[in-house]
This record gives structure tokens, C-alpha cells and sequence, in this order.
């Protein structure tokens, strides 16, 4: 026989040509099944086929059945249930068994295949009603095992188509999303959406609603710019929408063979305006539905229309949402946000967001309402009740300084010395004026001359007063202390020898045994203060210490001190004065004011200036 006759006769073998039709099969997969089982059982004999699944939970699901409609379609179910562990087990089984809807018994058959991407089993079972010899029974098994290449090659091949639509779909999505991303408005988003998806699919009309409180307002139509919202065909498509947002479902009309979505509202829609078929695909934003899109075209939206619309509501939703919040005006974004937090809120979950919502709340209310204690804060001073200016006795010179600033001293202690040697002489010569003069006037008498004498003693009575004079500052060249204290001001060490002038102000003493608080209040603050409120000092030397006082005076005018007004204020020790004070301490004090809400002490400041500025 030549290489031509054979060919020839491989070609006229129909089974050798279905075997072949199998491996180039590219149909979907409810053609695949029965064909394998019509090949399948024109080379067994077999009555009938089934394929199942076996899920993660343990419970068969069936994928395929022939012949379609068939009988003994439950009975194989449960014969195939029986024997699926042992057919997992082994790889390949064969036993003869009676199967419920066939006559008497026969060969039970089953092979495990890779039928789906991701199921955990799958298997494969024929039931020939005649029982079959071991050597038969051998090569059918050896036919089902072969039968597992055109399975997987048919897997190979429709998962690349998938993968190929999915491409497909994607890049014809993404287009669309590039041209949707130049738009800076929501409704002419909305146009370029409608518009572009009926011309590439064709569609007669492609309209897109959005949920509008707990209803759906059509906000663009394909091809029409403007039209009126109460028309009777806006107002049945916007129903039909609602319809798909209420099931959250995508909805075909005519509705699908196994599907029981409620259409009636789609149906309505179709025969009012004379569309053959319609779909209506949801819009979420997240888990929440947002829109609806709805198409209508003469032709029928296949199962890959269905799955590119799907893809792009969940790609183009966002961009959506997001385009219509920034649309808004300010007032109603803010409204929006508050909106969906509160939605957010009132969920069952969000436990934290809700915790910290009431912490919030709680928050404000004691921010308020609560009272809190408010005090005026201002600067003190430290000053001494008794202080006294020591200033220069006489014209002269310092020659010794005995005493420096903040050194304590008692009573009649010397602080400084002048230089007396001027005086000596002074006083020296008014002696001798007076002796001289003493004598002339004693001569004249002797003489009886009684004008003479008369002019001698008034020029002794002259000298006598120098000589009084010059030993009187002899005597106060010593500067003492005038009374027991503390030197606060005078540091002259560094003037030894340098010229004073009777009445110039040397140095200051002043007594530890009584320190007031000179406190400056801002004449704001004035009214918020009264007589005999308690007050706290902290110094700036002792920040740590808190120190309690009474505000005992204040004074009726104010004062201007570094460009603002403030009214003076005595304040005086409960605990008395501690050791470590000196006048001229400075600090902060805040003085009790009673109890005022936290929000108003924050916003006084604020309000006062409004007040001051904004009025007519």
C-alpha cells in the first residue's frame, strides 16, 4: 500500500478526524465537553458521559453531561461520587456496576484529568450500558488516559484566548481611561464616556446615571448634549437603572438561560423604545455603588461584551467619583465628606473611628462647657518697703570703698571714706586765723582802739566758723550705713580717687525685712482681676518654686511701660519673705480670675480684637 492510500484513508476515518477537530478545537467550553463525549463514545460504545470537580470544601460539582437532557444523569452523579476516591487514588478506574435510569448493569468507567486551572481534582467517567471484556476494558482505559492531552491542550488553548480577550479588553479600557483623563469636568467625562463606548461597541444608545441620594439621575446621554430630565424616556431609563443599583448585579435582557435576575424594568425599557437588547452594568466606588451605565443595540452583547463592561465600571468608577467631588463647589464636597464619615460611622465596623469620634465629641463639649481655673499671667518685680539714697556729704574725692552691692550691712556701718587731707588743711588755717585774729583784738582792747577790736573779734568769729566747718566734714567723711540692710545699687570700686559733688547719689540701701510684689497688669486684663485675689510667682531665677501671694492694692492709673498700658499692683507674701529674695527680682505671676470655659479663655484674645475692629 503506498504513503498516498494511507493518507487518503486517515482522511476519510471520521473518528481520526474528530480526534484531529479535538486538538485544534478553539470554541468555548460548554461545545467542548460534548464533542469529547461523542468522540468518546463512538470508539467505546458508552451511553453516557460526566466531568466533576471535586472543591476545596470536598463536594463534587459537575462541569458537563451527555447527552444533554439526557436520562441517568443523577444516577451517574451518585456513581461517580462512589468511585471519584478511588479513580483519585489510582489515576484510572473501571468496574461494572448497575447506574440508576440504565438497564441492568454495566462498565463503570473514570480517569482523573486537570480540567481547571486552580481545582484541586477533576475527573472524567463513561458508562457503557454492556459489560466489556478485561482486554477491552484495558484499552479503553488506555483511550482515556490519551483523551488527557486533548484536555489539557483545549485548557492550554482557552486559557490564551482568555488571556488574549483579557488583553484585549484591557488595552480598549485603558484607551477609553486616557481619554476620559484629558476631561476637567464630570459631565463632560461622562459625554466622552457614553459617546466613545457606543461607537466601539455599536450600541444605539449608551446612557450613564448616577445615584443621586437614594436615587439614579441620568446625567449624560451618547450623542445628545442636552436633554430634558423630565421626559418620559429619561424617566423609564433612570428606573431601569435603579433596577441593576437594587440588585447590584450587572442585568442582560433578554435575561440568560440559569439567570435569575429581575428584569422587568429593562423589558419595559426594551419595548418602549424598540431596543433588542439592553445590559446595565453598576458603578462602584469601593464596596458602595455609585452609577450605572446602560447600552442598547440590535445585536446580542456576547459573553466577552459583558466581561470588557465589567472591567471597565471597575477601572473607570474611581476616576469617576473622584472627577464628580472635585466638580463640586467647596459646600458641598465639605457636605459630601461629613456625609459618608458619618455612613462610615454609623457601620458596624470602624470600632477605633467610632471610639475616637465619642472621645472626640466628649472632647468638645468639656472644651465648652467645662469651667476651668483662668489666670491673668503679667511680670512682677520684687521691691523693697524701706530704701535709702546715701548721697556725697561735700564736694571732695573717694579715697577708700568699703562695701560692695549686695553685701548686707547693719547700722552705723562705715561704707566708704573721702579724702580729708584737703580739709586738714583747711582746718589748720582756720586755726591759725583764729589765734592771729584773737590776739589783734585783745591788743586793740589795750589800746582802748574799740573799732579795731570790734573788727578783730568779727574776724575770729569768721575763722572759728571754718575751723566748725572743716572739721564737721572732717567728721562725716566717713559715709555709714543709715540703717540695716542690704546695699542694692553703689558698686564705686572702681572709682577710687574720683571727684564727688555734695548731693550726688552714691549708692541705695534698702531693708530685707519687708519685700513687696509689684505686679503689671495689661489694662485688657484689668477687669478680670479683684482686690485680695490669690496669685502665684515664679521667679526667673527659681522657675521650679511656686511662691503664694496676695494681691493686696491696685493702682487707679495706669502706666505706660514698652508701648502698652498697664495698671500697677501691690501683692504681698502669705508665708513671708524667704531668705534667697533680694529687690529687683523679676518673674512671671498669674493671678486667679475665677473659672471660664477652656474655649473661651483660647478665643478671648481673638474675639476682643474682632470686637474692637469689626463694628459700626
Amino acid at each position: 500500500m503506498s504513503e498516498q492510500t494511507i493518507v487518503d484513508e486517515a482522511e476519510q476515518d471520521p473518528v481520526a478526524s474528530d480526534f484531529e477537530g479535538l486538538l485544534t478545537f478553539f470554541g468555548e467550553v460548554t461545545d467542548f465537553w460534548p464533542r469529547l463525549f461523542v468522540y468518546l463514545a463512538a470508539l467505546s460504545g458508552a451511553r453516557a458521559g460526566m466531568t466533576a470537580v471535586k472543591s476545596e470544601t470536598g463536594e463534587w460539582r459537575q462541569i458537563a453531561f451527555w447527552p444533554q437532557g439526557g436520562v441517568g444523569e443523577l444516577g451517574m452523579r451518585r456513581a461517580a461520587a462512589e468511585a471519584a476516591p478511588v479513580v483519585l487514588q489510582r489515576g484510572a478506574f473501571a468496574c461494572e456496576r448497575e447506574v440508576d435510569g440504565f438497564r441492568g448493569a454495566g462498565t463503570l468507567l473514570g480517569v482523573r484529568l486537570p480540567v481547571e486551572s486552580g481545582a484541586p481534582v477533576a475527573v472524567l467517567f463513561l458508562h457503557c450500558e454492556a459489560r466489556l471484556r478485561p482486554d477491552d476494558v484495558a484499552k479503553l482505559l488506555e483511550l482515556l488516559r490519551h483523551t488527557i492531552a486533548v484536555v489539557v491542550t483545549f485548557a492550554c488553548r482557552n486559557r490564551i484566548r482568555q488571556a488574549a480577550a483579557e488583553s484585549r479588553r484591557l488595552g480598549a479600557v485603558l484607551d477609553l481611561l486616557a481619554q476620559l483623563r484629558n476631561e476637567k469636568r464630570f459631565v463632560s467625562a461622562a459625554m466622552r464616556f457614553c459617546n466613545e463606548l457606543a461607537g466601539q461597541y455599536g450600541c444605539d444608545r449608551v446612557s450613564l446615571g448616577w445615584l443621586k441620594g437614594d436615587y439614579v439621575r441620568l446625567i449624560a446621554l451618547s450623542h445628545a448634549e442636552n436633554f430634558e430630565k423630565r421626559m418620559e424616556a429619561v424617566r423609564r431609563l433612570e428606573i431601569a437603572m435603579e433596577e441593576a443599583l437594587d440588585q447590584d448585579e450587572e442585568i442582560l435582557w433578554p435575561v440568560p438561560p440559569g439567570i435569575d435576575n429581575i428584569a422587568r424594568e429593562h423589558a419595559a425599557l426594551a419595548r418602549e423604545q424598540g431596543a433588542a437588547h439592553v445590559v446595565s452594568i453598576p458603578l462602584r466606588d469601593g464596596d458602595d455603588p455609585v452609577g450605572v451605565f446602560t447600552c442598547e443595540r440590535k445585536q446580542p452583547f456576547t459573553a466577552d461584551d459583558v466581561a470588557f463592561f465589567r472591567l471597565l465600571a471597575d477601572q473607570s468608577s474611581g476616576f469617576l467619583t473622584d472627577l464628580r467631588q472635585r466638580d463640586r463647589w467647596f459646600g458641598m464636597r465639605w457636605w459630601q465628606s461629613l456625609r459618608q464619615g458619618l455612613t462610615k460611622l454609623m457601620e458596624p465596623r470602624y470600632v477605633g473611628l467610632k471610639l475616637v469620634a465619642i472621645a472626640s465629641c466628649v472632647a468638645l463639649l468639656l472644651f465648652f462647657f467645662l469651667p476651668l481655673p483662668f489666670r491673668v499671667q503679667s511680670t512682677f518685680i520684687l521691691k523693697a518697703d524701706e530704701s535709702v539714697f546715701i548721697p556725697a556729704p561735700f564736694d571732695g574725692y573717694i579715697a577708700e570703698v568699703l562695701i560692695e552691692p549686695g553685701e548686707p550691712m547693719q547700722s552705723g556701718q562705715l561704707l566708704l571714706r573721702l579724702d580729708t587731707r584737703e580739709l586738714l588743711l583747711e582746718e589748720a588755717a582756720a586755726l591759725a586765723d583764729l589765734e592771729r585774729y584773737r590776739r589783734e583784738a585783745e591788743l586793740a582792747r589795750a589800746d582802748n582802739r574799740l573799732a579795731s577790736m570790734r573788727i578783730a573779734e568779727a574776724q575770729a568769729e569768721q575763722a572759728r566758723v571754718r575751723l566748725d566747718l572743716a572739721r564737721h566734714r572732717i567728721a562725716r567723711a566717713g559715709v555709714s550705713a543709715p540703717m540695716t540692710g542690704v546695699l542694692v545699687e553703689g558698686d564705686l570700686r572702681d572709682r577710687t580717687g574720683a571727684p564727688v559733688r555734695q548731693g550726688d547719689l552714691l549708692m541705695r540701701a534698702a531693708s530685707l525685712a519687708g519685700l513687696s510684689v509689684q505686679i503689671e497688669i495689661d489694662q485688657r486684663d484689668i477687669q478680670e482681676v479683684r482686690e485680695g485675689s490669690a496669685l502665684q510667682l515664679a521667679f526667673a531665677g527659681r522657675p521650679h518654686t511656686r511662691i503664694e501671694a496676695i494681691l493686696e492694692r491696685i493702682e487707679p492709673q495706669a502706666q505706660a511701660r514698652d508701648g502698652r498700658n498697664v495698671f500697677v499692683a501691690r501683692c504681698r507674701f502669705t508665708e513671708g519673705v524667704e531668705d534667697w529674695m533680694r529687690p529687683g527680682m523679676t518673674g512671671i505671676g498669674k493671678v486667679s480670675a475665677g473659672k471660664r470655659p477652656a474655649a473661651w479663655i483660647v478665643s478671648r484674645r481673638t474675639i476682643d480684637f474682632l470686637r474692637m475692629h469689626l463694628w459700626w
